[in-house]
C-alpha cells in the first residue's frame, strides 16, 4: 500500500508539472503572428523586398537598440538585455537589428532566441556593445563582429551592469576614439539543449573588480504572460519557441501594414541613446501612419502609391501656365519671382534604401534578396 501510494503521489507531481501554464508555454512553438500582434500598436510594420516584414518602433530620434530604456544582467548564458519597454521581450532577443537612412532603426524577426544579439568591446574605461545586423550569426569558434561607429554604445567600466547605465553612456562623438583603442570580446556561452551559440560580453570577474560590486548570476526562466521581470536570482522572461511559420497560422502578417514612402526618419542621433520618459514605449503609439493597407500585403509592384496629390502650396499655380485666365479675378499674380510653377511636381517619394546607404549598423535594406551571411567578419 505504501508503494502504491509513493507511485501515485509521483504521478500526480509529473501531471502537474507536465500541465503547468509555464511548462506548456515553453513547450509551445508559435509562429511570427505573436510579433505581428504584440508589436503593432507600439510602431510601423513594413513589407522589404529582403527582408520581408520588418517593424520601425514609434520612438524619438534618440533611440538605440540596446541603449535606450534598459540594463544588463548577468545570466548563465552571459549578459542579458532586461528592456524597460513592453515589448522589450521580442525585438531585443530575436532576430537582428538594422539602420536605414530612409527612416532609421529597424527590427527585422527571427527564431531563435538569444540572451541578447549584440557583439562586445573593451577599451580603457569602457565596455561597448552594438547590435549584429541580418545576416549575423553566432559560431561556437569566435564572434561575428559587425556594426560601424554610431551604432556602438559605451558605458563607463564602473558602471556595467548599472540598474541605470544611460546616464554613463560615452557621447556618440567619442565613439570613434575609443573604438580605435578597444579590443574586441570573444567570449561565446553554447545552450546545448539548443545548440546555440551566445556571445556572452564581458568577463564576470572583471566586471565586479572594474564596478567593486558582487555580481549575481541569474538563471532565466520562462514566463508565461509577454514580458520580463527580474526576481530574486532570476530573469523570468517569456521566450517561447517560434517558427515564421505553423500549422495552425501557415500565413501569419500584420494587421496593418505602412507605406515606406509615410515613413520619415527623425533628426540625426547625436545624443546618448536616452528617450525621454513619454517615449519610453510602455504607451502604445499614437502616430500611425496616415496611409496603411489591411493584409493581405502590397506585392513589390505596390510598394510606392500611383499619385499622391500635391501640398497646399502648390495647389495655386502661376498664371503663366494657365491656358486662360482665371475668370474670378483680374489681377497681376503675387510674387512672380517665387511662381509655384516652378515647383508644382507632387514630393518625391524615397522608396527603401538599396544596399547600404550608410547605416551604423552595416546592414542596408539590398532589393530582392536577403543580404548573405557571413560567420568570421573583422571588426572594423
Amino acid at each position: 500500500m505504501a508503494t502504491s501510494t509513493g507511485w501515485g503521489v509521483l504521478l500526480s507531481f509529473f501531471f502537474l508539472f507536465y500541465h503547468s501554464p509555464a511548462v506548456r508555454a515553453q513547450e509551445a512553438t508559435v509562429s511570427f503572428q505573436v510579433f505581428y500582434d504584440d508589436l503593432g500598436p507600439y510602431g510601423d510594420w513594413m513589407l522589404d523586398p529582403g527582408y520581408g516584414y520588418v517593424w520601425i518602433p514609434a520612438l524619438g530620434s534618440d533611440f538605440v537598440p540596446y541603449g535606450s530604456a534598459g540594463h544588463w544582467e548577468f545570466t548563465e548564458f552571459g549578459w542579458a538585455w532586461v528592456s524597460d519597454y513592453d515589448w522589450g521581450w521580442a525585438p531585443f532577443h530575436y532576430g537582428r537589428w538594422d539602420y536605414a537612412d530612409s527612416y532609421g532603426w529597424f527590427w527585422v524577426p527571427g527564431e531563435t532566441w538569444g540572451p541578447a544579439w549584440v557583439c562586445w568591446r573593451h577599451s580603457p574605461g569602457y565596455y561597448g556593445w552594438a547590435p549584429l545586423g541580418p545576416g549575423a550569426e553566432v559560431v561556437a569558434t569566435g564572434t561575428v563582429v559587425t556594426g560601424r561607429q554610431a551604432s556602438w554604445t559605451f558605458v563607463e567600466e564602473k558602471y556595467m551592469g548599472s540598474g541605470s547605465p544611460g546616464q554613463h553612456y560615452a557621447p556618440r562623438s567619442n565613439n570613434a576614439t575609443i573604438i580605435n583603442n578597444s579590443v574586441v570580446i570573444n567570449k561565446t556561452v553554447v545552450e546545448n539543449s539548443k545548440h546555440v551559440a551566445y556571445i556572452a560580453g564581458p568577463d564576470k570577474e572583471e566586471v565586479q573588480k572594474a564596478t567593486g560590486k558582487q555580481i549575481n548570476t541569474l538563471s532565466i526562466a520562462q514566463r508565461v504572460s509577454h514580458g520580463q521581470k527580474v526576481s530574486g536570482n532570476q530573469l523570468a522572461i517569456y521566450h517561447p519557441a517560434i517558427q515564421k511559420a505553423t500549422a495552425s497560422n501557415p500565413n501569419p502578417a500584420p494587421a496593418k501594414v505602412a507605406n515606406a514612402n509615410d515613413l520619415h526618419k527623425p533628426a540625426a542621433n547625436t545624443g546618448k541613446g536616452n528617450v525621454s520618459p513619454q517615449q519610453n514605449g510602455k504607451t502604445k503609439a499614437s502616430h500611425p501612419s496616415s496611409t496603411v493597407q489591411k493584409t493581405p500585403a502590397p506585392s513589390k509592384s505596390q510598394s510606392a502609391p500611383k499619385s499622391k496629390p500635391a501640398p497646399k502650396s502648390n495647389q495655386n499655380p502661376a498664371p503663366a501656365q494657365k491656358s486662360s485666365p482665371s475668370p474670378k479675378s483680374n489681377k497681376p499674380p503675387k510674387q512672380p519671382q517665387t511662381a509655384p510653377a516652378q515647383h508644382n511636381h507632387a514630393p518625391v517619394m524615397h522608396p527603401a534604401p538599396q544596399g547600404n546607404t550608410g547605416n551604423p549598423a552595416g546592414g542596408g535594406m539590398p532589393k530582392g534578396k536577403k543580404k548573405p551571411k557571413s560567420k568570421d567578419v573583422q571588426p572594423q
